[in-house]
């Protein structure tokens, strides 16, 4: 069987009636209005792996923009973040719909947002000039179609899920490969102690009095010594360089503690 998904969704819009209408259309009871939905969508049965059968969501709601940010900037706080804001432009009494979008954004990178207006007092060039991130923003026409609207939600959810693996992945590659040149800085240095340590005494041994084959013996080691020096001076530079930047000594020993 399919694992559910579940998205997190808040409604920020005056209208009770708004409410009722998203929780009649992401939050079925018995029977899925989302089956249906799927039907006049893709004009066949609905099989019971679709993802419309096989996606919950977690509604809050909220009257007015300034409640609604301070649920989204609380659920971003305890990382338990909202994937997607239904907001309405005219919300009188307090934040319209753009300042609480430029807001919501603000306060959550990553969240998707569908303005859903029935009157907008700003043009389509002054909503986008407003807005960062217009990747992240749909607009939903009201009286809304019921397809329209679970359509537009669950591509937004989809699309927000797709991002939030793409930065996982991202981050664990950049954790591994920060592992990775570390490990490499680490193995060059306990190399090179103890090539030092090879030259510094041969260097006192030719110091001595040696006979002509046993000074062809140490020079003979220098040269393989600094061969291999320089041969551990490369691995360290290339950790540094994949690393991003240069790892000091304290770096490795704090490493080294872990």
């Amino acid at each position: 069987m399919t694992e559910a998904q579940e998205f997190r969704v808040i409604v920020i819009d005056d209208n009770d009636k708004i409410h009722e209408d998203f929780t009649k259309i992401l939050t079925p009871k018995s029977t899925s209005p989302l089956a249906e939905i799927g039907k006049k969508l893709f004009a066949k049965q609905v099989p019971d792996s679709s993802p419309l059968k096989n996606t919950r969501f977690n509604l809050d709601f909220a009257t007015d923009g300034q409640q609604g940010w301070e649920t989204i900037k609380q659920a971003e706080e305890t990382e338990n973040p909202f994937t997607l804001a239904i907001i309405d432009m005219r919300m009188p009494g307090g934040w319209d719909g753009l300042k609480t979008i430029q807001r919501v954004m603000g306060t959550c990178p990553n969240i998707q947002v569908i303005l859903c207006t029935a009157y907008s007092d700003y043009s389509w060039e002054e909503i986008t000039h407003n807005i960062a991130d217009r990747s992240r923003l749909l607009i939903l026409k009201k009286p809304f179609d019921i397809s329209e609207a679970a359509q537009m939600v669950l591509c937004l959810c989809e699309k927000w899920k797709a991002e939030q693996k793409l930065r996982k992945q991202a981050e664990h590659e950049r954790i591994e490969n920060e592992q990775k040149s570390r490990y490499l800085a680490i193995m060059s240095h306990e190399l090179r102690t103890p090539i030092n340590g090879i030259l510094g005494m041969n260097d006192l041994l030719i110091s001595t009095s040696l006979n002509h084959e046993q000074n062809e013996y140490c020079e003979s080691i220098k040269r393989s010594s600094e061969m291999l020096k320089s041969i551990v001076e490369e691995i360290l530079d290339y950790s540094q360089l994949t690393g991003g930047s240069i790892l000091q000594s304290q770096d490795i020993i704090n490493f080294k503690e872990l």
